[in-house]
């Protein structure tokens, strides 16, 4: 896990791996965990490595990876390893893990739901109140109206601070999708004073809750059912917002854009992804909004993939160099991995 961390720090962070003397890759990260999976299946004084290592090997396809091969190559192993499959089920991390899996990178948000729902907590598991949180992200995402059970679990459950702003956030647009637009004004109101700011998704919420603007509710569903890998659904939803392309709000021209090139992109369409993500990073490249960084990020991938490493590593660069406020960790991470994968 540490060679994969190391190999997406970004170049001007080296010099503090080069002082402590470590080095590494993502792909050595990866290659090292999946023999440590591997013998922790077949010998039993390692078992106790076997939920650790999948989960790490899961979060390193799901954040740092670009080529699907291997993340259904994970799937495959999992779905055939009957102590794997075991764990979904009995060790929080795993289900996590592989249920993240399916929703990110399969895009199978409808199994990643049935992953979350069969686990089973023992009485004396540490709870992972997260869960409850991922799941209603899930279900927010497929626009199940039971979603708010999910999130107002998590918030009455959860010991800790992060993702609360985010999880009032989420249930503000259940208001919003409900046509409760008083309902979304009072959860956003509690994102302002509640939790704290240290994730992306806190610091999104809170600076949404600033702006003060309610969401467009097309464009919202556009963007969560996308999310959820529903993507005739979500051009439906977009081509509700078609008007928004002559709307004197250019954040909400700006995003239509970006959202129409994110669902042809994930739905195969590269060329049509190109053209829209190319008009998003004309539009917004002097913006604070996170869309031109990762439209720029998208496009890397996609240039990646056709071996055009020049381009990939122009685009890969320019995503750093955006000026965007929300996301920015994980999209320059994201984008430095690409630029070190192109390097190998």
């Amino acid at each position: 896990m540490l060679h994969a961390v190391i190999g997406s720090i970004p170049d001007n962070f080296k010099w503090i791996t080069g002082i402590i003397g470590a080095q590494g890759t993502i792909k050595e990260g990866l290659n090292e965990l999946s023999i440590v999976l591997k013998a922790s299946l077949k010998n039993k004084e390692y078992e106790h490595l076997t939920a650790e290592a999948l989960y790490y090997i899961a979060s390193i396809c799901i954040n740092l990876k670009n080529d699907k091969r291997d993340v259904m190559s994970i799937i495959s192993f999992v779905e055939s390893n009957d102590n794997t499959m075991h764990l979904t089920s009995s060790s929080a991390l795993v289900n996590f893990g592989v249920a993240n899996l399916y929703i990110r990178t399969k895009h199978n948000n409808d199994k990643g739901i049935e992953i979350m729902e069969a686990f089973k907590p023992c009485a004396h598991c540490f709870p992972f109140n997260y869960r409850h949180y991922a799941l209603g992200l899930s279900k927010l995402n497929r626009l199940d109206s039971d979603a708010t059970n999910c999130f107002n679990t998590f918030l009455q459950e959860t010991k800790g601070i992060n993702f609360i702003k985010s999880a009032y956030q989420k249930l503000a647009w259940q208001c919003i999708l409900n046509n409760d637009t008083l309902g979304y004004l009072s959860n956003m109101q509690k994102v302002k004073v509640k939790g704290t700011a240290r994730t992306e998704d806190d610091e999104q919420a809170l600076t949404e809750a600033k702006i003060g603007i309610i969401p467009n509710v097309h464009l919202l569903k556009a963007r969560l059912l996308f999310d959820g890998g529903y993507y005739r659904e979500a051009l439906a939803a977009l081509d509700s917002a078609g008007s928004l392309i002559n709307d004197t709000n250019k954040q909400l021209e700006l995003e239509y854009y970006y959202r129409k090139a994110r669902i042809h992109h994930d739905n195969g369409d590269t060329s049509l992804a190109v053209t829209n993500y190319l008009k998003t990073i004309e539009q917004g490249k002097n913006e604070t909004y996170y869309y031109a960084a990762n439209a720029s990020l998208q496009l890397g991938y996609i240039y990646e993939i056709r071996k055009d490493t020049t381009m990939a590593v122009k685009h890969y660069e320019n995503s750093l160099k955006m000026k965007n406020t929300d996301y920015r960790y994980s999209i320059s991470q994201k984008a430095k991995a690409g630029l070190n994968r192109l390097k190998k």
